[in-house]
């Protein structure tokens, strides 16, 4: 009777325990800036990589081949970003999300990094881009985005954001940039070599003439 008891008591108290919902993190929302030209939500950014990004979760790296067709002076690109944390509990609140800015950006390229809320209290946004883009017409520039759940190193400027409330975070964003000749020949490249293809031609139709 008393181990009866004692069984009915433990299972009892395991009904009774209610444990912490878990949170979850989600991507409501983006927007891609490239030289005034916007791609938001379900638009395709031309030369954007997002095969190691998941959309459902914001998680993940972009990568966008930036190539114009001239040289470009103070050419821009950047991007934003709306991660939701909610309690793993189907309400979809969000209460208490924070942001906080680290490091120093790379001026070279004026890279910059903005954090702020939307008109809902506590509804976090991270944004980070570059305002001073300068290539010659041969050159290209390769830009990533990383959002992560690891923390970068001291050195590297970054955006956090994470909800204490529910106790999920920080999640970080960080970008890159390099600068590469163009994978793509110029159309002036594209005429030169034309050119030297329909001299050499020439020189071999006035060979066989003369034998």
């Amino acid at each position: 009777m008393r181990k009866l008891l004692l069984i009915f008591m433990v299972a009892m108290l395991g009904f009774s325990v209610n444990p912490a919902a878990a949170a979850q993190l989600e991507l409501t929302g983006y927007e891609v800036w490239v030289d005034g030209d916007l791609y938001e939500n379900d638009n395709t950014v031309p030369g954007l990589d997002d095969s190691g990004f998941d959309w459902d979760t914001g998680l993940g790296t972009l990568t966008l081949v930036y190539n114009p067709a001239d040289a470009v002076a103070n050419g821009w690109v950047d991007a934003w970003f709306d991660h939701d944390i909610y309690e793993d509990d189907g309400d979809g609140v969000f209460n208490d999300e924070l942001n906080t800015i680290e490091g120093t950006p790379d001026i070279t390229y004026g890279q910059f990094g903005v954090s702020g809320t939307l008109v809902e209290e506590g509804d976090a946004w991270m944004w980070m881009g570059y305002l001073d883009i300068f290539f010659e017409a041969d050159e290209e520039a390769v830009i990533t985005w990383i959002i992560s759940e690891t923390m970068p190193d001291p050195e590297v400027f970054y955006i956090s954001q994470q909800d204490d409330s529910v106790g999920y975070g920080p999640i970080y964003l960080t970008s890159t940039i390099t600068i590469r000749q163009s994978a793509i020949p110029e159309s002036s490249t594209i005429l030169l070599f034309g050119a030297g293809l329909l001299g050499v031609a020439g020189i071999g139709r006035r060979s066989r003439k003369q034998e």
